[in-house]
């Protein structure tokens, strides 16, 4: 799932955002730790939203084509048998 570009995207670097997503990982955990599984998806859809913000500043800052890895890692997973 591509989501729209937040405006962390303007203000984050990469390295602050990683460090944020791995936040965003944590709360997850604690979440999945306290049996509140509610909880624990938001949290892991908010670690989908930090990751989408990390690939728009990583592409971005390096002039790469997010759709074009995304195809990529579709056509590896399906040789790899993860997809039909």
């Amino acid at each position: 799932m591509q989501l729209p570009r937040s405006r962390f995207a303007d203000s984050n670097t990469v390295w602050r955002q990683f460090f944020h997503l791995l936040s965003e990982v944590w709360e997850v955990f604690i979440a999945l730790l306290s049996g509140n599984q509610i909880h624990a998806l938001t949290e892991m859809v908010d670690v989908q939203i930090s990751m989408e913000t990390l690939k728009y500043i990583h592409c971005e800052k390096y002039n790469l084509d997010m759709e074009a890895a995304l195809q990529y890692v579709i056509l590896r997973g399906r040789r790899r048998g993860y997809w039909p």
